[in-house]
């Protein structure tokens, strides 16, 4: 929804939030609105799209009319606020407000919490996602090394993708407020702000249905047994592969057996591969994912461990949003002890 129609929406959405009359005062701060709700004043940032790349934007404009404007409450306003636009806000400390009837408002003596309420003023086609792939390599190889400075020939070099793709995705990532910039020119080097932050804005965004799965089941005992089954005839044949979800999570950061066993294959396997795996295309009661992923990406810093090789620790986080069984617990424990940032804490 462009500004000129969503501005005088705003003000009654605040209003209907708060259960108060809300009035609208001269701003001379460049602001988009200030807004007066019983004693509070409120900075209100407009953003037509709940993009990381414009929440990001919001986020900075906000941060220099609050300045200009003593005691007022930042608002970010948006038609409609994604889980990645509302991480973005509170990691920020800002409130923000979608012009569907959602919420998030604090402030002194004041707690505003709306959820559930639906996209009102949903556009045809798929949400704009930063994490898009091509971009996940830029942002991948920045949490496998989130205390490195890098520079664009780095990362290309990291990423396996040309300097002037890069250069997109990390305009992206800077836009959103997920990596720094320090230094100019040729010396111009990128980090990561907030390894968690930009982690866990990735997975509220990430589907991992987006890769190409295939759901069957081989016999065998256990999970730890299915895995090294699959390994053993993959490796014989000398084809890459990686585990990831719950058993790339026990090789990390054991912590609680697994039936399910996914395993990432840059390109199918042949019938006859699959037939000796003993693999049987039945998505009910699967215990086998076999996944040609949709991005080679995922094999970014792949490791071995009790001769196994599996994603690292970020791609396992990621996946474990999609597994069953206790994924759940397994992400919590992967993400306190096994992500780069928490190894050495």
């Amino acid at each position: 929804m462009r500004h000129e129609s969503a501005l005088p929406l705003i003000a009654p959405a605040l209003g209907s939030a708060l259960q108060l009359p809300v009035e609208r005062r001269a701003d001379v701060t460049g602001c988009d609105l200030i807004l007066a709700a019983g004693d509070r004043v409120f900075a209100v940032e407009y953003v037509v799209d709940a993009s990381a790349e414009f929440v990001g934007a919001g986020l900075r404009s906000l941060a220099a009319c609050v300045q200009a404007t003593p005691g007022a409450l930042p608002l970010l306003v948006m038609p409609y606020a994604r889980p990645t636009a509302r991480m973005l806000c509170e990691s920020a400390g800002v409130s923000w407000l979608d012009l569907s009837g959602n919420a998030g408002i604090v402030g002194p003596g004041l707690l505003v919490r709306i959820e559930g309420r639906p996209d009102a003023h949903r556009r045809r086609g798929r949400p704009r996602d930063i994490f898009s792939p091509g971009i996940t390599r830029v942002a991948m190889a920045f949490l496998l090394s989130p205390e490195r400075a890098f520079t664009q020939t780095e990362l290309a070099e990291e990423t396996l993708m040309n300097r002037g793709t890069v250069s997109r995705h990390v305009r992206r990532l800077a836009q959103a407020g997920f990596v720094t910039t320090g230094g100019r020119g040729r010396g111009a080097c990128w980090r990561v702000e907030d390894p968690d932050l930009m982690l866990n804005a990735w997975r509220a965004a990430y589907d991992f249905e987006r890769h190409d799965i295939r759901r069957g089941h081989i016999p065998a005992l256990a999970g730890p047994n299915l895995l090294g089954h699959i390994a053993e005839v993959v490796e014989r044949h000398e084809l890459p592969y990686a585990a990831t979800g719950l058993a790339a999570a026990w090789l990390i950061a054991p912590f609680a057996t697994y039936r399910l066993v996914t395993v990432y294959l840059p390109a199918w396997l042949p019938a006859k591969l699959l037939d000796e795996l003993g693999f049987v295309a039945e998505p009910r009661g699967a215990n086998t994912w076999l996944v040609h992923a949709s991005d080679e990406g995922v094999f970014m810093g792949t490791e071995v461990a009790d001769g196994i090789r599996h994603v690292n620790s970020v791609q396992a986080y990621l996946d474990l949003k999609a597994q069953p069984e206790r994924s759940a617990e397994a992400a919590e424990e992967l993400s306190r002890r096994g992500l780069p940032w928490r190894r050495h804490e």
